[in-house]
């Protein structure tokens, strides 16, 4: 199933979403009355349409039509031939036919002049193309729904959107002679033990202004990977040379952005000129993946290939460098070409550094914060307080100045962070200097050079042993904000580094809990003991009813919520679980039907399930009527037993799948267990749609198991 967002009239389209998997979404940009429309890619299935909650942090919900993508370009990654001839039993595709290219992402173009280069891009046309007049959305959307089926060819490991990636920076131009930034992360006590001495760092951005003068003696000889010659702005796209032209003719999202960046990595120091690099004796591998437009998903993978000395689109491969620092950035998720360019780096030992983003979002929301074996770095201002434009969350790893737009220590000058920068005259000649700027692409570069400090420092230093480290604390301040004395210390002994305390986990991610459901349950990880989480929730219709310890060392937390205290409507909260001053949030919705309401949750199945053996006892279909369902059991012997109910809209067999409705009998003291001594009457439980709506646990990568459908077997859904 697809989801489509239309205008009012239903003639102009607005957003949609066209995934493979179990959560589509779409944002209204606007107010006012507008359309959704569920289309049927193929087949049939039931849905659940949930409006007005955002969605949860990290999901990776749908190839969404309003992403920044390369309209007409495909990145994926082809199996071998037997890999394809394993999988393809029972199976065909529209994809053309290529030779896999050894594991590596490669671009496909699904058009030249007009034609349909590969049938993936025409094979299966939904009617609701035809109703897009906009030549450009149309082409748009033909791109999402040629990747669609492109993820069914057996041939095809993965394909994505060539996502568009522009500079994380909010822009600022007043010249500031201070490094407030430096002094606040203890750096000039780091610069004591080493300033980054035997290690390179490569910064994939805009490019640099070689000639800088705090930039002589610093530079490798990099590579340029923006392929589009009119996003390049330099006259042609891929070659050697990673010079930055500066803003384009419509002006530049962020000129110059990568020398900023790089002079705050390791700009020369002792030069008795301008400012000093937070690792000033490392040196810059700088590699351009942004042009005066941005970039793309694509050539940002290309670059990250080529600072770890992995084969890429350059024919060339250098010594993998030590650090990659990426000042960029796009809101959603990773995608699997993204995350294998980073895996691939990690395996070749570079610790990743990436700006979290400043759109003031959960990170877990944004790319490259999101994706694994990257470390997220979140912004502060001069008050050491996290600024109004980072983003934030659990994603985010360590926080380091990112300054702001304000002057609060009244100097007249912005508080941004000082570093290189460089202006054009108006007869297109460069003149060298130095601006403030702030954003979370300026937060970025003090840790990729307090990592080079470190490794310095422990050239053995693995990006595990950074990770291990980070996570303990030991690199940190209490607050969160890197600090470049105790992580250069911590490099130099690394095993005596505290025990890590990790974050506790959660699941499941968010409970949702309809127009019917009045509990819930929340299974938590953590090094605590049960008696010892510590439980929150802000919402006065939120109540935690305490915590029990499961035998396989989890805790259970019970969640319940009181309706009494709402009108009708819809609402969103979320409840914290701490352990060692470590939390987790898990967000809450609901909603509030207006009273009378004669629901119908669906034709009910009905199961009575014996407590002890799981063994199914009695089953029994009921209607509804007036809002209620009415069941009974005959010849029930006394003992212990489990009530569930469930629609199965899909007829596979099972209740309780996501969409379908769903509920259980639970007594007054929360207890799900039903004794029965003789006759039993009044017996009522609350029954709503089930919603599924994460599959991984909060606080943790990767997936967890889903509860198990109460099938007609006896078992019931956790």
């Amino acid at each position: 199933l697809d989801l489509y967002l239309w205008n009012a009239t239903g003639d102009r389209l607005l957003d949609a979403s066209t995934d493979t998997g179990e959560h589509e979404t779409v944002r209204a940009g606007q107010s006012g009355l507008q359309l959704l429309e569920v289309v049927a890619y193929r087949g049939a299935s039931n849905y659940l349409l949930v409006v007005g909650h955002d969605p949860i942090p990290g999901i990776q919900s749908g190839l969404r039509l309003s992403a920044e993508f390369v309209s007409g370009e495909v990145v994926l990654e082809r199996r071998t031939s037997a890999q394809a001839d394993a999988l393809s039993a029972g199976r065909s595709s529209s994809a053309e036919a290529a030779a896999p290219r050894s594991g590596r992402p490669e671009l496909l173009r699904l058009w030249a002049d007009g034609v349909a280069r590969t049938q993936a891009a025409t094979s299966h046309r939904p009617a609701v193309l035809e109703r897009v007049d906009d030549v450009a959305l149309r082409r748009r959307l033909e791109t999402l729904l040629a990747i669609k089926s492109l993820r069914s060819a057996p041939s095809v490991v993965y394909a994505q959107p060539n996502f568009r990636v522009l500079p994380q920076t909010v822009p600022d131009d007043p010249f500031y002679p201070l490094q407030w930034h430096y002094p606040m992360i203890d750096l000039p006590a780091a610069w004591n033990l080493g300033a980054g001495d035997g290690v390179t760092v490569a910064v994939l951005d805009t490019g640099v202004l070689a000639d800088h003068p705090d930039l002589a003696g610093q530079l490798l000889p990099g590579y340029d990977f923006v392929r589009s010659v009119d996003a390049a702005g330099d006259g042609d796209g891929v070659d050697p040379y990673p010079l930055d032209p500066g803003p384009g003719e419509g002006g530049g999202a962020a000129p110059f952005h990568g020398t900023h960046v790089a002079g705050t990595v390791a700009a020369a120091a002792y030069n008795g000129a301008g400012t000093a690099g937070v690792a000033y004796r490392a040196r810059v591998l700088p590699v351009r993946v942004l042009g005066v437009s941005g970039g793309s998903s694509y050539d940002i993978m290309q670059g990250v290939r080529f600072a770890a000395g992995l084969e890429n689109d350059s024919g060339i491969t250098v010594p993998p460098v030590d650090v990659i620092n990426l000042s960029l950035g796009r809101r959603g998720p990773c995608w699997p070409g993204e995350q294998a360019a980073f895996d691939a780096a990690r395996r070749a030992g570079v610790t990743i550094v990436a700006a979290a983003g400043n759109d003031a979002i959960d990170a877990a929301d944004a790319f490259p914060a999101s994706c694994r074996n990257v470390i997220a770095v979140g912004a502060v201002d001069p008050d050491r307080a996290p600024t109004s434009y980072s983003n934030f969350g659990a994603a985010v790893d360590v926080y380091a100045p990112g300054g702001s737009s304000a002057d609060g220590d009244g100097d007249g000058y912005r508080d941004g962070v000082l570093s290189l920068m460089g202006t054009l005259d108006p007869d297109g000649a460069i003149r060298y200097g130095y601006a403030f700027r702030h954003g979370t692409s300026m937060a970025s570069p003090h840790v990729a050079g307090v990592v080079a400090l470190m490794k310095s420092l422990n050239p053995a230093l693995t990006p595990d042993d950074v990770d291990r480290l980070l996570s303990a604390g030991a690199l940190t301040d209490p607050d969160g904000i890197i600090n470049a004395r105790r992580a250069s210390f911590a490099a130099l002994d690394p095993l005596q580094s505290p025990a890590v305390e990790p974050r506790p986990r959660a699941a499941p991610a968010a409970l949702n809990f309809g127009s019917a459901f009045n509990y819930a349950e929340v299974r938590v990880t953590a090094s605590c003991a049960a008696t010892e989480l510590e439980l929150a929730a802000a919402a006065p219709w939120l109540r935690l009813d305490g915590v029990a310890a499961a035998s396989d060392g989890t805790s259970t937390v019970a969640v319940t919520v009181d309706r009494g205290m709402l009108a009708a409507g819809t609402y969103s909260d979320a409840i914290a679980i701490g352990c060692a001053g470590r939390y987790v949030e898990v967000p809450v919705i609901l909603q509030v039907i207006p009273a009378p309401f004669d629901a119908d949750a669906g034709h009910l199945h009905v199961l009575l399930i014996d407590a002890d053996s799981g063994a199914l006892v009695r089953r029994t279909e009921a209607r509804a009527s007036a809002g209620r369902y009415v069941f009974e059991f005959d010849g029930v012997a006394a003992g212990r037993y489990r009530l569930a109910a469930g629609t199965d809209a899909d007829n596979d067999g099972a209740i309780c799948d996501a969409g379908e409705s769903c509920g259980r009998y639970r007594n007054a003291a929360g207890d799900p267990i039903l004794i029965v001594d003789g006759h039993q009457s009044g017996v009522e439980f609350g029954v709503g749609h089930r919603v599924s709506i994460t599959g991984r646990s909060a606080g943790l990568e990767g997936s967890v198991p889903r509860g198990a459908s109460g099938r007609s077997g006896g078992s019931l859904p956790d």
